[in-house]
């Protein structure tokens, strides 16, 4: 598929279940950014993987202590029930959370947006098409779980810097 260069579409988080080796996952997703980009953003809840206590049960993260093979179960159920191909499987880039003022730039240097995300990223700032007459832009900002924040100002840093 052929993406077009331009404006993305404003983000809209819908809630999809998928199902991988007999676990349910559940994922908030932006289907409008995929069919523009090709881009899947995903935020998971902790349900559906194969972790035991106190990493239960779909921790993703391999920095906080889990079992290594636990981690990267969880990984591959979540890109089997997302439908991701097992090439693309390995462009995955999963930031560790931390209260920080950095924004993650991916680029076509994965390895580098890799690095970059193990140094710490706290959500997601989309910068969208203004929807108000006489404004420029708009921000909107995602939590790590999900939910759409109201008011970041460490985000509104981060986009005045970059």
């Amino acid at each position: 598929m052929k993406y077009q260069r331009g404006p993305l579409p404003a983000p809209q988080l819908a809630e999809v279940s998928f199902s991988a080796q007999g676990h349910r996952i559940p994922l908030l997703i932006d289907q409008g950014l995929l069919d523009a980009c090709g881009l899947l953003a995903a935020f998971t809840g902790r349900t559906g993987g194969v972790s035991s206590a106190p990493y239960a049960s779909l921790n993703l993260g391999d920095h906080v202590g889990d079992d290594p093979a636990c981690v990267a179960a969880n990984r591959q159920l979540l890109m089997e029930a997302a439908g991701v191909c097992a090439a693309d499987a390995a462009a995955l880039v999963n930031p560790k959370q931390v209260h920080g003022c950095e924004v993650l730039e991916l680029g076509p240097e994965l390895e580098a947006s890799r690095a970059q995300a193990r140094e710490g990223a706290d959500g997601i700032v989309c910068i969208c098409r203004a929807q108000t007459p006489g404004a420029d832009a708009m921000m909107r900002i995602f939590n790590a779980d999900g939910s759409e924040a109201k008011m970041c100002g460490n985000g509104i840093r981060c986009v005045a810097q970059w």
